[in-house]
């Protein structure tokens, strides 16, 4: 079965991308570095859910690797990297401080997330070839 293309689909991926960067870490206060930060009195709880999200972000990462390869990864990160210092640039903005510096990399992570996970839909919408995976 062939999955179809929709714009749901890669807001879909995209808030998936943006929940997964997110949770591990952000400015907010409101993250697993954060709980994890504050004390190791729950040992397990904490050390589950960290499993879990390493599991999740490597479960993301070999997807991303194998649907846009490694120079696809590179090519998307100079690319997203390159429109932002462009729009720095454009609205003046460079020199902000290190939180926003740093929230605009988590951003670049997200789409790149959002990039690697939506590119089979892209792709086969643009050319009609479909991307299949024979597991070994």
């Amino acid at each position: 079965m062939t999955a179809r293309f929709s714009w749901q689909g890669i807001v879909a991926r995209t808030l998936f991308s943006a929940t997964m960067v997110f949770m591990v870490y952000n400015p907010s206060g409101h993250s697993y570095v954060h709980w994890v930060s504050g004390g190791f009195s729950p040992f397990w709880p904490k050390f589950t859910i960290g499993l879990l999200l390493l599991l999740a972000h490597g479960a993301i990462w070999g997807t991303i690797i194998g649907v846009l390869k490694w120079h696809g990864v590179l090519l998307v990160t100079l690319t997203l990297i390159g429109a932002w210092i462009s729009i720095a640039q454009l609205f003046g903005t460079g020199g902000t401080a290190s939180t926003t510096r740093f929230t605009i990399l988590l951003c670049i992570l997200t789409m790149l997330y959002s990039i690697g996970l939506s590119w089979s839909l892209i792709h086969h919408r643009l050319s009609g070839i479909t991307h299949v995976e024979t597991i070994k």
